[in-house]
C-alpha cells in the first residue's frame, strides 16, 4: 500500500456536469468526450472527470502516492483508473472555466510523464441534471506515476454512470 506523499481537500465547483484534472500546459478537453467508462475521459494532459450534477459544488479529495494504493471500493458507487499523460508534469483539479484551488497539492510529484489517475465517486444519483450549490456528491481521486495502461473498472453500480455508457458521446 502506498500512503499519499501530498493531499487535500475542497469544494469543488462544477459546470456543464464536469471538472477537470489538467496539466498547466493543457488549454481544454477535446471534443467529443469519451463517456464509456461512465467516469472519466483520459486525454492529452488533462482528464475530464463526470458529475451528475449539471452545476454548483461537490466535495472532493484528492491525493497524490509514488506508487498505486490500495483498491478500496467498500464506500464508493464508482471506481474507474485511467492512464493519463502529464508534459509539464503539474496537474491539478481545476474546474472548467475555473483556476486550480491555491490549496491543492499539484499531483504529479515525479515530474513530466505518465500518471494513474482513480477515481472515486458517490451520490450522482442524488440531484442528477440539477444545479446543487451544497455537495450531495463526493470524490477521491488518487494520482500516481506508472506506465500507460488500459482503463480499469473497479466498481460500476451508480444509475447516472450507467446511463452515461449507454448514450453516444457529447458533443459542444
Amino acid at each position: 500500500m502506498s500512503d499519499p506523499v501530498a493531499n487535500g481537500q475542497t469544494t469543488m465547483p462544477v459546470q456543464r456536469h464536469t471538472f477537470l484534472l489538467a496539466d498547466r500546459a493543457t488549454c481544454g478537453p477535446r471534443i467529443p468526450l469519451d463517456r464509456s467508462n461512465g467516469l472519466i475521459d483520459p486525454q492529452p494532459g488533462l482528464a475530464v472527470i463526470f458529475t451528475g450534477i449539471v452545476g454548483g459544488n461537490v466535495r472532493l479529495a484528492v491525493e497524490a502516492h509514488a506508487a498505486a494504493p490500495e483498491v478500496d471500493t467498500t464506500e464508493w458507487d464508482e471506481v474507474v483508473d485511467a492512464t493519463m499523460e502529464t508534459p509539464t508534469g503539474t496537474v491539478q483539479v481545476r474546474g472548467v472555466d475555473e483556476d486550480a484551488p491555491d490549496h491543492l497539492p499539484v499531483l504529479t510529484a515525479a515530474g513530466p510523464g505518465s500518471y494513474r489517475v482513480r477515481v472515486h465517486a458517490r451520490g450522482r444519483d442524488t440531484a442528477v441534471d440539477e444545479v446543487e450549490r451544497q455537495p450531495v456528491e463526493d470524490y477521491l481521486i488518487a494520482v500516481w506515476p506508472e506506465a500507460p495502461a488500459p482503463v480499469t473498472v473497479h466498481k460500476q453500480t451508480d444509475g447516472y454512470g450507467g446511463l452515461l455508457r449507454r448514450t453516444l458521446p457529447i458533443h459542444r
